[in-house]
């Protein structure tokens, strides 16, 4: 796994110009990884295909590495802005078990959407390793899980529905990346979103019945 420190960008684009630059740099290397042609993926050919010189992109990007990278990060950013707005959705449902349902059913749609460029996006994130869990756009989702699981789950204490939330959001990342990379098929029908809704509620319906347990009145002797 490369180090982070090292495929970082060297800096920030402020201005509309340099903006257009690294976004011309970023759709440059998902034109070559489209193609399957990893080792064609150099900064030279990159800054050919981007329209820019080599001086230019080694001004934000001092290796490919580092534009993959900026490519991952960008899209998920752009994938959990998407996830965002359909748990808006799923938060008007009233029923537990439909308000599962669109969280699965919105997590699945935000992967569909340019289903070609994902697919690179996740073999690239199987070399990379995952994103730091600090990162902000994956906080998001994190929050959003738990306020998934205090809708559902209401009585669990909040360190308990944190714990759950976590782990529930890396079981569907790892679905979800499993299914990016090895059965793309089931991100185009029904099976994947059923699996994740029956994954939440299996989860978090245990996790009630053990609260309930550990918190019933101890039966008085007859």
């Amino acid at each position: 796994m490369p180090d982070r420190s090292a495929v970082s960008p060297r800096k920030v684009p402020q201005q509309r110009r340099s903006q257009a630059l690294v976004s011309a740099v970023i759709e440059a290397a998902v034109r070559i990884l489209k193609h399957g042609r990893e080792e064609a993926l150099t900064t030279r050919r990159v800054a050919e295909i981007a329209g820019a010189s080599v001086g230019s992109l080694y001004q934000y990007f001092p290796n490919r590495d580092a534009i993959v990278r900026a490519l991952i990060d960008s899209h998920v950013r752009e994938m959990l802005a998407r996830v965002d707005e359909k748990m808006r959705d799923a938060f008007c449902a009233t029923c537990p078990e439909e308000m599962v349902r669109r969280f699965a059913t919105g997590l699945v749609a935000a992967h569909t959407v340019d289903l070609d460029r994902w697919q690179v996006i996740a073999l690239q994130v199987l070399r990379f390793g995952d994103l730091d869990a600090s990162d902000e756009a994956w906080q998001m989702l994190d929050d959003r899980a738990r306020e998934l699981v205090h809708r559902v789950a209401p009585e669990l204490p909040a360190d308990e529905a944190a714990r759950a939330a976590a782990r529930l959001v890396l079981l569907v990342r790892t679905l979800l990346m499993d299914a990016l990379t090895q059965r793309p098929d089931e991100l185009r029908d029904l099976r994947l979103t059923a699996d994740i809704t029956d994954l939440i509620l299996g989860y978090i319906g245990r996790l009630r019945e053990r609260h309930a347990k550990e918190h019933a009145a101890p039966e008085t002797p007859g």
